[in-house]
């Protein structure tokens, strides 16, 4: 029987080190090759974001987190290309 990947998130504000929203980050594909290497691939779905502002963001495990990386939220209205 295999285990369930377990509950993951990403958290996220605008200011670096504030993360005052947070979304459940869910299992999208796990993976395993030749060279005995395996994991698993999540997606998160953050929304509410301004245009031009600059975001903050972590994502992991309560014990176990990314460092932190940053994006600007696209200026204008639209897929992005």
């Amino acid at each position: 029987m295999s285990q369930s990947p377990p509950s993951a998130f990403c958290q996220w504000g605008t200011t670096s080190g504030s993360y005052p929203s947070q979304a459940r980050s869910d299992p999208a594909y796990t993976y395993s090759n030749d060279g005995g290497y395996s994991g698993t691939l999540y997606t998160a779905l953050i929304s509410g974001l301004r245009p031009g502002v600059r975001y903050y963001y972590q994502c992991g495990f309560p014990t176990m987190l990314t460092p932190e990386y940053n994006f600007a939220a696209p200026t204008a209205a639209g897929p992005v290309p």
